[in-house]
């Protein structure tokens, strides 16, 4: 049985600092792919390349772009190699079995239009009425005690 990676399991939430890069084998015309992530902040930030195979790759990873919050699972390791200037280095790296967007609601949804496009001033005009009325025929009153959840 082949080991696809030795190493310690983890999971983590990061922000994605690339675009994801999806890639098929030459040799093994298997699909993969990478995407470099940073995890937490400050004095504490660490660096990850996170890369996953197979089928799923490209689901994974597909349309993934640099600032994206994701949560991954896999397994981590410390990996060398030589840099460009010849220099021995070493990073963490991930084989992810799992990453999952996060924080996709609203204006970071797929699919929806950038702030420019006209829809986002609308909102914001009618978003700084800070009394909501209730609807002709009754309804709930909006409550300024309730706040939304930032994370």
């Amino acid at each position: 049985m082949a080991e696809i990676m030795s190493g310690i399991e983890c999971a983590f939430v990061a922000r994605t600092g690339t675009d994801a890069e999806l890639k098929t084998g030459q040799s093994s015309g298997k699909a993969w792919g990478t995407v470099r992530a940073v995890v937490g902040s400050g004095d504490t930030e660490q660096w990850v390349q996170i890369v996953t195979f197979g089928e799923g790759a490209h689901a994974l990873l597909e349309g993934l772009q640099k600032g994206a919050r994701v949560y991954v699972e896999g397994k981590i390791k410390l990996d060398t190699y030589t840099g460009k200037d010849g220099t021995p280095r070493s990073g963490l790296k991930v084989s992810a079995s799992k990453i999952e967007r996060l924080g996709e609601i609203g204006m970071r949804k797929p699919g929806v239009k950038s702030q420019g496009d006209g829809a986002r001033q609308a909102s914001t005009a009618a978003g700084n009425k800070r009394n909501c009325q209730a609807p002709a025929g009754g309804g709930m009153e909006h409550d300024d005690s309730v706040r939304p959840v930032v994370r």
